[in-house]
């Protein structure tokens, strides 16, 4: 990492939460299959595949979600994808309850679900990390537009 690198993950009570949601979900998956290994009606087979399905996501979202400002690019890593977007192309930032929008120039959003504001916080007006990122990585995007 250079010296301006800087990393946002998800608060860590949800990393942690993330991360136990995966043998528990497996757990149950497995419960599921061995009460009919076959899987033969259907409903066993969407209870398994889903329960499969939603510890994959938990371990994902726990593992590898972050927003990561380097000096001439933010990368969006959500759920395993990997998204670079370079600051000159970014134009706007908002924080919000489902994670951080970034709008381009050619008008595409992208969302990061790393850092998020509640609407507590949005209601009441206070200033969270979000708001801190956010003001972060437009200051920086204006600096390497040279605005």
């Amino acid at each position: 990492m250079d010296a301006k690198s800087h990393v946002w993950r998800p608060p860590l009570p949800e990393r942690v939460l993330g991360a136990m949601f995966v043998p528990a979900f497996l757990g149950i998956a497995g419960v599921a299959a061995q009460d009919n290994w076959e899987l033969a009606s259907f409903s066993n087979l969407m209870a398994f595949l889903g329960c499969v399905g939603i510890a994959i996501l938990a371990g994902l979202y726990a593992a590898t979600t972050s927003l990561t400002l380097r000096e001439d690019l933010l990368i969006v890593r959500n759920l395993g994808h990997r998204r670079e977007i370079p600051l000159c192309e970014i134009t706007a930032i908002r924080s919000g309850y489902y994670g951080t929008e970034i709008l381009c120039r050619k008008g595409k959003w992208w969302f990061g679900f790393a850092v998020q504001k509640s609407r507590l916080a949005t209601w009441m007006g206070k200033r969270t990390r979000a708001d801190d990122m956010a003001e972060l990585v437009m200051s920086a995007a204006r600096e390497r537009r040279g605005d």
